[in-house]
């Protein structure tokens, strides 16, 4: 079983606040500028946006007392053709795509002390209906959860299995968070005309959804080592990556 990706991020956590703009990171992960930005200044903070690649890229940065950057790699505007939601790709090569940026980014100098690291997902497998849905997250669950697929409905699983990093770093647990259900999607069009104004919903489609956040615990006090970001991150989507094949495993 395969999983599209729609949507990746990495958040960074840093030890003090710090002043994203003035380190012109958007240009120099991309090397153009952003297609559009917007100030937060009750947060003195801000976000970017612009395509990369045929995809979404955004950073965002809140430097609050417990300065907060994401880079996200959003899925593709809304294509009322597609016969599944929009999603960037194939699981395995939208990593790619991500990875070089993220690990691009880590590896910059004036990247600020940082007390946490987060990956973050959102999968998507297309399935014929809820019931087939629901028995293919049952493979994923066996052995924890037991679903009725012919008589359920609203089913939401969501459940944290720490594991100690294998980093070597002294007292660092790695946080494995996955949350597992069943959606329905549905296109809606609406046209409008100078008498009238109708909308109309397309069949229903469903998918088995996964949405995984790792990160390293909020409870490790001291602060990362930066020659180890890169391979920290390369463990928090390796776990990630073991949920989305093997399911819901200690």
């Amino acid at each position: 079983m395969f999983w599209e990706a729609q949507s990746l991020r990495l958040t960074l956590f840093s030890v003090l606040p710090v002043d994203g703009e003035k380190t012109n990171w958007w240009e120099r992960l991309v090397g153009l500028p952003p297609e559009s930005k917007v100030s937060l200044p009750r947060i003195n903070g801000y976000e970017e946006s612009g395509p990369v690649e045929h995809v979404g890229l955004e950073l965002h940065v809140q430097p609050d007392r417990q300065a907060r950057l994401k880079l996200l790699l959003p899925s593709p505007k809304d294509d009322l053709n597609s016969e599944v939601p929009p999603v960037i790709g194939p699981l395995p090569e939208a990593l790619d795509q991500f990875g070089s940026l993220a690990k691009k980014w880590l590896a910059f100098p004036d990247v600020p002390q940082v007390e946490r690291l987060a990956f973050g997902a959102i999968l998507h497998r297309s399935v014929r209906d809820r019931k087939t849905g629901y028995k293919e997250l049952s493979e994923y669950l066996a052995g924890y959860v037991k679903i009725d697929a012919e008589n359920s409905s609203d089913f939401s699983y969501s459940i944290n299995r720490p594991r100690p990093s294998g980093l070597g770093i002294k007292g660092l647990q790695i946080n494995r968070l996955s949350k597992w259900s069943v959606v329905t999607w549905s296109w809606m069009r609406h046209t409008i005309s100078r008498t009238s104004s109708n909308v109309v919903r397309d069949a229903e489609r469903f998918s088995c959804h996964l949405e995984l956040d790792i990160s390293t615990d909020q409870n490790f006090k001291e602060e990362l080592d930066r020659g180890k970001l890169e391979e920290l991150y390369d463990e928090l989507v390796a776990f990630g990556l073991e949920i989305a094949e093997k399911g819901d495993i200690p």
